[in-house]
């Protein structure tokens, strides 16, 4: 049995506790390119905490480089005076910007927006006390983005004598002006012409692929390595003699595919004499970089192929940032492609078109062939796992390091410019265009095409995907249109009467029904009155300002039942139908107001869900 031992008790000393700083690395990940140094934030008030938001908050971010430089600059600012985040700070640094920097105001407005948007997400989180944030500067009107035709005039009018039977013809279809037929023409042709040769050049491109597939395909795994060790491809003083009795293109895509795969680096980096050798037969470095991967000089054809699609009718940045790898998929109806992009503002692009449409084929090869890339290359994996994997990815050398990238702003600025000379020297009728045509042209473009062709502003704007109306005349009414908007303002009597008429029927929510004297209208349902050309607006009735009244305040009872069930549709329908009852109403008096009250007491508005 073990014997008992007894100790005296004896206090230990009290330990010390040490803290340990977190090792903070004030670098924030951007969409391509190296981290961007935020050490300013350190020199803040509750900086980690801060710095963590801000890493949170910039992945939703579209151009994440840009925006978070936006920020920087007025966190430097709040470090600067040894401050913290908050409203007096951001006022401050709003009359900062006023004072000091002479940018233009629309330039202040979007930098002070920025910066107003993050502080508003560190009250939403509870990070900085809520509080009523200073407002914006104000935006001045941005004169519309200019077609093809008016950035060319003097072409447009060679143009017109050479096509003088084209422009007669449209003229009398469309029941438009001579000045009106040839800008229709001009802007058609173009937009045609860099729409078919953009894939043109893309279906040559996809060949290029499928020739080095099949290269690829055909080399044994023993020989890579021996291949690996090749130096030198030139004719009298090369070591890949010892390999083969002969140069060729096949032999030298091998060897490139078996120093570096598929990624292919600069032709700095080859074996000396591949890049002359297969220079001599066609393929430069680029093309060769294009059809292992993919690079911005194959994808700038693409941009362009989107951009001059008349029924996408979309920008630059919803093509080049919001369109992600499942951009294009088959649709759930027969023979359709679903095609969706994002957009920052207004509604995003959700279409269908046919599957036998070139653009559809195209994109979702090119798709399929990206997918399986991803999961071959070096780093191609983080992207596929990523939820939004962005469409538009490259390979690059930037800072002496290779990566996969996607698009940035300063990019895509000079995409269609490099197109449009690429292809004047080929064909020289877009020599008029080149340095002068730029993304931003496309979709002012393809409006001014639709209205001339007889489409209707409200139709316009969803072809546009505008949430408001107001956006859509910016694009539709334009030097080139505004005689065939005027003529049609005209007969504005038509839509707006100043008293009932018996011979239209109401139609429940507000309005009375013309289909009578427009019979190619179809009658969409009530929910379309809102966009319809048929609906008749009555301002001196007091039962429609009633049904004004009663269905505007039925939508703002409703509103987070209607938010709940289906935001997107609260956001493109019920959002704008207040705000047109609330433009109606401000145009009577209040005389009328106060009369209709007592007869929408009584009006019972149904549940229109």
């Amino acid at each position: 049995m073990a014997k008992l031992l007894r100790r005296k008790i004896e206090a230990k000393p009290e330990g010390s506790i040490t803290h340990l700083a977190r090792n903070v690395e004030w670098r924030i990940p951007v969409e391509s390119g190296d981290p961007i140094d935020a050490a300013c934030i350190s020199h803040i008030h509750d900086s980690e905490n801060i710095f963590e938001q801000l890493l949170i908050w910039s992945r939703n971010q579209a151009a994440r480089r840009f925006t978070v430089n936006t920020v920087l600059r007025y966190l430097k600012y709040v470090a600067s005076l040894n401050g913290a985040v908050s409203f007096q700070s951001l006022r401050d640094f709003r009359q900062e910007l006023d004072i000091r920097n002479f940018a233009s105001a629309n330039t202040k407005a979007q930098v002070f927006s920025i910066c107003r948007n993050f502080v508003n997400f560190l009250m939403l989180v509870e990070v900085i006390p809520d509080e009523k944030l200073p407002k914006n500067f104000e935006y001045t009107a941005k004169k519309p983005k200019s077609t093809f035709s008016e950035l060319t005039k003097e072409a447009l009018v060679v143009f017109a004598k050479e096509n003088s039977g084209i422009v007669e013809s449209i003229e009398a279809k469309h029941n438009v002006s001579r000045e009106e037929a040839q800008a229709l023409a001009y802007n058609e042709y173009f937009l045609e012409r860099y729409h078919t040769l953009s894939l043109n050049w893309i279906e040559s491109w996809f060949e290029d692929c499928l020739f080095i597939d099949n290269i690829l395909k055909e080399i044994p795994d023993m020989n890579r390595g021996k291949m690996q060790r090749i130096k030198d491809y030139r004719l009298n003083k090369g070591d890949w003699a010892c390999f083969a009795t002969e140069r060729t293109l096949k032999l030298a895509f091998q060897i490139l595919y078996s120093h570096f795969g598929r990624l292919i680096p600069s032709s700095n980096d080859w074996p000396i004499g591949i890049s002359d050798f297969c220079k001599s037969r066609g393929w430069s470095p680029r093309r060769i970089q294009s059809a292992f991967f993919t690079s911005a000089y194959n994808l700038q054809y693409f941009l362009v192929a989107a951009l001059s699609h008349k029924e996408l009718a979309a920008n630059v940045d919803t093509v080049a940032f919001y369109a992600y790898l499942d951009a294009f998929m088959p649709s759930t109806e027969s023979g359709k492609m679903a095609v969706h992009m994002g957009k920052k503002r207004g509604l995003p692009i959700d279409k269908e078109l046919s599957k036998k449409d070139r653009l559809c084929a195209t994109f979702y090869a090119y798709q399929n062939r990206l997918k399986k890339l991803l999961e071959e290359v070096e780093g191609g994996q983080a992207w596929l796992l990523k939820e939004n994997c962005e469409l538009f990815l490259h390979f690059t050398k930037s800072k002496g390091k290779h990566s996969i990238r996607c698009f940035d702003k300063a990019s895509t600025s000079y995409m269609v410019r490099r197109v449009t000379k690429q292809l004047a020297s080929q064909y020289p009728e877009f020599n008029p265009l080149v340095n002068v045509v730029s993304g931003e042209n496309f979709k002012p473009t393809i409006a001014a095409i639709e209205i001339l062709s007889g489409t209707s502003l409200s139709q316009l704007k969803y072809k546009l995907n505008h949430k408001h109306i107001s956006t859509t005349e910016g694009y539709g009414i334009r030097v080139e249109t505004q005689t065939l908007h005027d003529r049609k303002l005209s007969n504005f009597q038509e839509y707006l009467l100043l008293q009932r008429s018996n011979e239209y029927p109401d139609t429940g929510n507000g309005f009375q029904c013309g289909r009578a004297e427009v019979p190619e209208v179809t009658c969409g349902g009530i929910e379309m009155c809102f966009d319809c050309p048929a609906k008749r607006v009555v301002l001196k009735d007091l039962k429609l300002i009633a049904e004004w009244l009663a269905n505007s305040r039925w939508i703002e009872a409703n509103e987070k039942r209607l938010k709940f069930n289906n935001k997107q549709r609260w956001e493109e329908y019920w959002q704008n139908c207040l705000a047109e009852y609330s433009a109606l109403l401000a145009k009577c008096s209040q005389s009328d107001i106060l009369a209709a009250e007592s007869i929408a007491a009584n009006i019972k508005v149904t549940f229109m869900d």
